[in-house]
């Protein structure tokens, strides 16, 4: 919609080019539901622009954000101040499964004879005396975010995909999707899904987890960061929040198998568990 010249003023977008070297962005560092009632995000503002920069630091904008949901109706804007972090806690009965996340830069006063160096030269021609903005004009509008807050199981984020190129009894692994894909030979898929509609038993869904889905989760801990739009990433994200395991990149990576097994919980306890219980009903 930005593409549309709607403000009488320069705005820095995605969708623009009013600023052609100048970028502005928002970062959803972390999203927890806690006790299904608050949501607590955990936002940071990126910005490239000095002037834009300035304005905040002499207190006539603001950094602002407004978080929707397309299925209650809720819209708020929430504002940040200067701050490039913003720690939100929302009401999770306003919200339902995700959260639309837009990052604003407004001003808070009154601003005349504004003009920027970072301005694409035309409008510096056009308007070499600058413009007088209005309070609550929006300077910069960053690409809307979508963060899933329904708590979501990571077995229910990972896709089986038949693929007849893949070989028999090997399996490969898609991480650029909002689903991990696993893709595999269509002969093991019909056997994999046999197991694990098997929901009497439990050593076929032991053996499942323990054997395939266990290197799954460790490769995807290697990756997650990487992919933080992705709703099989916010999944292990609040999984490793929930587990209260530190959100440290390098830490992650070195601890991947043993993380995989918290967040699967226990999967080889759960294997081991079923085999005894086979073996003494026999």
């Amino acid at each position: 919609m930005w593409r549309q010249r709607l403000l009488p003023y320069p705005l820095l977008s995605d969708d623009t080019d009013d600023y052609p070297q100048s970028g502005f962005s928002c970062q959803v560092r972390s999203s927890v539901l806690s006790n299904g009632e608050v949501i607590n995000l955990t936002l940071e503002y990126l910005l490239n622009s000095e002037t834009l920069q300035s304005l905040i630091a002499q207190g006539s904008a603001d950094y602002a954000v407004q978080t929707s949901c397309v299925r209650t109706y809720s819209r708020d804007l929430h504002l940040s101040g200067q701050n490039r972090q913003h720690y939100l806690s929302l009401s999770a009965e306003n919200y339902a499964d995700e959260i639309v996340v837009t990052p604003y830069i407004i001003t808070i006063k009154p601003v005349s004879d504004f003009q920027a160096p970072e301005h694409n030269p035309e409008i510096r021609e056009l308007k070499p005396e600058g413009f007088d903005l209005p309070r609550g004009a929006i300077l910069a509008v960053a690409a809307s975010k979508r963060v899933i807050i329904k708590e979501t199981n990571t077995h229910s984020v990972i896709d089986l995909v038949a693929n007849p190129a893949t070989k028999p009894g090997l399996y490969e692994l898609d991480f650029n999707s909002d689903r991990i894909k696993i893709y595999v030979n269509p002969v093991d898929k019909a056997t994999l899904e046999r197991v694990r509609s098997q929901t009497n038993s439990k050593m076929g869904q032991a053996t499942l987890v323990s054997a395939f889905y266990l290197n799954v989760v460790t490769q995807a801990l290697h990756c997650f960061q990487d992919h933080p739009e992705s709703l099989w990433s916010q999944s292990i994200q609040s999984a490793l929040e929930r587990y209260k395991i530190d959100n440290d990149a390098e830490s992650i990576r070195r601890n991947a198998p043993h993380y995989a097994q918290i967040i699967l919980e226990a999967p080889i306890g759960r294997l081991l568990t079923s085999v005894t219980n086979a073996t003494a009903t026999e």
